[in-house]
C-alpha cells in the first residue's frame, strides 16, 4: 500500500483564521480526524465533516487521528486570494532585508528622506515558476515590469518547429520597485560601510538630542532610525565611537539605563546577512536587566552568532565608563606607538619563551621614546593577559591618532 495517497478533493475544508488546509473525517478511509471552522470571528468550533459530507456520515466514525497522510489534489485548493492577497512590511522588516552594510545604509537613506518608497500595503507576487517569478531581493512583491519589449525574445530560429512560450512582450526585471532603487543606491555606499559600525540600543528612554538630531547626531551620525520608545539603530564611523559614548554621559549620566550593542557592518559576499545580525541582536537584548547602562562589542559582526565565546574571555559585556576608560587607553596607544613598534610590542607580548621576551624587552624599549616608555611601565602591559591585550589592539581601530 503507498504511504502517500490522493484525498476526494469535495474533503478540502479551508479554515481561514489559520489560512491552512483540513480534511473532513470522510475523507481518511476508516480514520477520520478533526478540523476546526471560525465561527463569527470570536470562537472556533469543531467542524466534523464539511459540507460535501454532510448527511454521508460512515458508521463507526471517530477522532482517532491516521497513521499515515494523505496528499490533495493541489489543483482542487481552495483560492484565498481575498486573504493572502496583500502583505505589510514594517521598516524594520525593510532594514532585516539588508545583506550588506551598504544596503542597510541605503536602506536607511531612504527611511529618512523618502518614506513613500516602502509599500505600506501591495499585492503578493506571483509564485516562483518557469514562466513567472517575485522579487528576488525580498521574494514577497512583484517585479518590476519594463514599458520596453524584450528583443531578445523574438530572435527564435527559423528552424525551430515550436515556439517557446512567452508569457509577456515586456522584458520583467529582477526586483521590485523598493529592492531596484536600494541596490542602485547601494553601489555608492560600499567605501562608507566599511568605515563604519552598527549601534543597535535597547534602553529605557530615548536620548533627547537624537530625537531632534541635535548636537552629535546632526552632523556626526551617518543614519539612524527610532524604531520605538526603547530600541534605536545607529550607524557611524567606527572612530566616532569615542565622542558619541562621551555625549551620552554627559547630558544623561547614570539616569540612561539598558543595553547598547556594538558591531561593525558586513562587507558584500560575507557568508552572513546583515539583518540577520541585527535580528540576533535584538534577540540577546532581554538577557540583560535594565539596571545600568552596559556595552557588547563585538570586534566582528559574525561574533554575534557565538558570543559566549567572547564572553567566556571577558571581551563582550562592559559598563559605559569602563568601555570609555577603554577607548581612551587604545587612543593614548595608538599616539604614542607607531604602526611598526605596534606590530612589535604585540609579537614580542605573545613570545612563549619567557628569556627570549626578557632580551628583546630590553632592546625594544632602547628604540622607544620616553613617553612611551613612561605609558608601557605604567601599565605594566606585560603583565596583563592575552585576552586583554587582544582587546587593546582591536580598540585601536575605534580612535583617532593624535600627534
Amino acid at each position: 500500500m503507498p504511504l502517500f495517497k490522493l484525498a476526494n478533493p469535495k474533503h478540502l475544508q479551508v479554515v481561514r483564521s489559520f489560512w491552512q488546509v483540513r480534511i473532513c473525517q470522510s475523507g481518511w478511509s476508516g480514520a477520520p480526524t478533526r478540523s476546526f471552522r471560525d465561527v463569527g470571528g470570536k470562537r472556533l468550533v469543531p467542524d466534523v465533516f464539511c459540507r460535501g459530507c454532510q448527511g454521508q456520515v460512515p458508521a463507526g466514525a471517530g477522532t482517532t487521528y491516521p497513521a499515515r497522510f494523505k496528499l490533495p489534489n493541489p489543483k482542487h485548493l481552495p483560492d484565498l486570494g481575498t486573504e493572502l492577497d496583500k502583505v505589510m512590511l514594517s521598516i524594520f522588516d525593510w532594514l532585516r532585508k539588508s545583506y550588506c552594510g551598504a544596503e542597510l545604509l541605503a536602506t536607511l537613506e531612504y527611511v529618512n528622506t523618502n518614506p513613500d518608497l516602502f509599500p505600506m500595503e501591495v499585492r503578493l507576487g506571483p509564485p516562483l515558476t518557469a514562466f513567472s517569478k517575485p522579487c528576488q531581493r525580498c521574494w514577497i512583491y512583484p517585479c518590476m515590469i519594463s514599458d520596453e519589449p524584450d528583443l531578445k525574445r523574438d530572435q527564435t530560429p527559423k528552424s525551430s518547429r515550436r515556439r517557446v512560450y512567452e508569457p509577456s512582450r515586456n522584458s520583467c526585471q529582477n526586483y521590485c520597485r523598493t529592492c531596484r532603487t536600494v541596490l542602485e543606491k547601494t553601489k555608492t555606499l560600499g567605501k562608507i560601510s566599511y568605515q563604519s559600525i552598527v549601534v543597535w540600543g535597547f534602553v529605557n528612554h530615548m536620548p533627547d538630542h537624537l530625537r531632534t538630531r541635535q548636537g552629535f547626531y546632526a552632523d556626526k551620525v551617518i543614519s539612524f532610525y527610532v524604531h520605538d520608545e526603547n530600541h534605536f539603530l545607529m550607524v557611524l564611523g567606527r572612530r566616532e565611537l569615542k565622542f558619541w559614548l562621551q555625549e551620552l554621559l554627559i547630558y544623561h549620566g547614570t539616569t540612561l539605563k539598558g543595553l547598547i550593542q556594538v558591531f561593525p557592518t558586513v562587507g558584500d559576499g560575507s557568508r552572513g546577512a546583515m539583518g540577520e545580525i541585527i535580528a540576533r541582536a535584538a534577540h540577546q537584548e532581554a538577557r540583560f536587566p535594565m539596571d545600568i547602562l552596559r556595552i557588547r562589542f563585538f570586534s566582528s559582526p559574525f561574533q554575534i552568532f557565538s558570543p559566549h565565546t567572547r564572553d567566556e574571555e571577558g571581551l563582550l559585556t562592559f559598563e559605559v565608563t569602563e568601555f570609555l576608560r577603554l577607548l581612551e587607553m587604545a587612543e593614548i596607544f595608538r599616539s604614542l606607538l607607531r604602526p611598526e613598534e605596534q606590530k612589535a610590542l604585540h609579537e614580542l607580548i605573545n613570545l612563549d619563551n619567557t628569556r627570549e621576551e626578557q632580551f628583546y624587552w630590553g632592546r625594544f624599549m632602547g628604540h622607544l621614546g620616553q613617553k612611551a616608555k613612561d605609558m608601557l611601565n605604567a601599565w605594566k602591559i606585560r603583565q596583563w593577559s592575552h585576552s586583554q591585550v587582544k582587546l587593546l589592539y582591536e580598540l585601536v581601530d575605534y580612535v583617532f591618532h593624535h600627534h
